[in-house]
C-alpha cells in the first residue's frame, strides 16, 4: 500500500493522481494569489519562495502575469515543432516530442530538474510495447535537450537539465540470427494488412520508417526500382525491386486510396502510419518470436545478399550504409566467394607439375626436362 502523500500548506492537486500541482498564498494586500507548477518537489519550494518575497516586499502583484508567469513544457515543445519540421528526420522528431508532450506537457519548465528527466528515462527503457532500443531512448533525449536548448535562446528556460543527464549505451550490433524461418510463423498470426510490411521490408532491407514513409509517387513498378527519399543519411537512394516486392506492390496498387499519397496510410486521412500496431508484441509471442526488433527484417536482407553475391561494395550501396565499416559486418557471410577468388587465384599462378616419369634439373640458373 502507498505511503499517503504529507500535506504541505499551500501546495495542492486539483485533480488527484495527475502530478500537475498548484500553489497558493497571500499577498501583501491580503489577496490569494495561485500558480500552476507542475511538479509537486517544485511547488513545495516555489510556495516557501513566494511567501519569501511577500515578507521581503520583492512580490510586485502587477507583474505576475510577466516575471511570474508560468511557462509550461508543452508551450516550449510546441515552440520547438516548427523548426524541427525541417530536419530530415522530423517525423520521428514530431513522435518523440509528442511523447515528451503527454508526460510532461503539464509541468513547469522551471520546475523540471535533471532527476525528472532520468525518472522519464527509466519508463522509455521499461517500456515494452514495443520495446526500445538504447539509440532510440537517445533519440528521445536529444528531442527533449533540443526544445530546452530552443527555449533558453528564446528566454523561457535558463538552464537545460537535459545536458546533465547520461545517454544510454549504444550497442548497435546484433548477433541474433537472421530473421527467415520465423517469417512463416509471423505470417501465420500477421493480419493481411501488416504482411505486406514485412514482406517488403525483408525483399528491400529498408528501414522502418523508410516504408511507413514511402509514396506511391517514389514507386516505379514498370521500372522496378523505388525512390528513398526519407533517409537515415539524408541522401537519397534507388531500391531494385525483386519479383516478390514487385508483386506486393502492385497488389497494395490494386487497392490504394486516391486520396491519400502513402503506401502504408494511417486512419487519419492523407497521413502515414505511425509505428507497427499496438499488439505487435502479442503477434510476436503468439509466433513464439523471441527478441525481436523491425531492424532484424534489414539485417535479414542484406545477410541473404551477402550470402548469394559476396558483393560487399554493391551491398553498401543498396543499404544506405554511411560508412564501409557497417557494411564489413557481413564479410564473414562472403567466405565461399573469398575462397572461389583465391582458387582462381591458385589455378593461375600454380605452375604445370611435371609428366610422371621425367626429372627437372636446374642448370646455370634454367631447367629443362630429362628422361628419367
Amino acid at each position: 500500500m502507498a505511503r499517503p502523500v504529507k500535506k504541505i500548506k499551500g501546495v495542492y492537486e486539483k485533480v488527484k493522481g495527475s502530478n500537475n500541482w498548484y500553489i497558493r498564498f497571500s499577498d501583501q494586500f491580503g489577496r490569494l494569489r495561485k500558480e500552476r507548477v507542475g511538479l509537486r518537489s517544485r511547488a513545495i519550494e516555489l510556495v516557501q519562495q513566494r511567501r519569501q518575497e511577500v515578507v521581503d516586499g520583492k512580490f510586485d502583484p502587477n507583474n505576475i502575469k510577466g516575471k511570474h508567469r508560468t511557462v509550461l513544457i508543452s508551450e516550449i515543445i510546441k515552440d520547438r515543432r516548427t523548426p524541427a519540421s525541417a530536419l530530415k528526420s522530423s517525423d520521428d522528431e514530431h513522435r518523440y516530442l509528442t511523447w515528451w508532450d503527454n508526460y510532461l506537457g503539464q509541468c513547469a519548465v522551471k520546475s523540471i530538474k535533471p532527476k525528472d528527466i532520468e525518472d522519464a528515462r527509466e519508463v522509455l527503457i521499461k517500456r515494452r510495447i514495443p520495446k526500445l532500443s538504447p539509440a532510440t531512448i537517445n533519440r528521445h533525449l536529444a528531442a527533449l535537450s533540443a526544445v530546452f536548448s530552443y527555449s533558453v535562446e528564446n528566454e523561457k528556460a535558463i538552464l537545460n537539465p537535459v545536458s546533465r543527464v547520461k545517454m544510454e549505451p549504444e550497442h548497435n550490433k546484433r548477433d541474433r540470427v537472421p530473421f527467415t524461418d520465423e517469417e512463416i510463423r509471423l505470417m501465420a498470426v500477421l493480419p493481411d494488412r501488416w504482411k505486406s510490411l514485412i514482406k517488403l521490408a525483408l525483399h528491400t532491407g529498408m528501414r522502418k520508417t523508410e516504408l511507413l514513409t514511402l509514396r506511391w509517387e517514389n514507386v516505379n513498378l514498370k521500372n522496378g526500382i523505388i525512390h528513398v527519399t526519407k533517409t537515415k543519411s539524408g541522401k537519397n537512394r534507388w531500391v531494385p525491386l525483386t519479383k516478390t516486392s514487385s508483386e506486393i506492390l502492385a497488389g497494395l496498387n490494386r487497392i490504394r486510396l486516391i486520396d491519400n499519397p502513402y503506401i502504408f496510410h494511417g486512419n487519419i486521412k492523407g497521413e502515414c502510419l505511425k509505428d507497427l500496431p499496438n499488439h505487435w508484441e502479442e503477434y510476436l509471442k503468439q509466433a513464439g518470436i523471441e527478441d525481436f526488433q523491425f531492424h532484424d527484417l534489414r539485417h535479414t536482407c542484406a545477410s541473404q545478399i551477402a550470402e548469394c553475391t559476396g558483393d560487399l561494395y554493391g551491398l553498401k550501396k543498396l543499404m544506405g550504409h554511411s560508412t564501409m565499416e557497417m557494411t564489413e559486418r557481413y564479410a564473414h557471410l562472403c567466405q565461399d566467394h573469398l575462397r572461389k577468388l583465391v582458387g582462381v587465384f591458385d589455378t593461375e599462378l600454380t605452375p604445370q607439375v611435371p609428366p610422371v616419369g621425367k626429372e627437372q634439373r636446374v642448370v646455370g640458373g634454367s631447367s629443362f626436362l630429362s628422361a628419367s
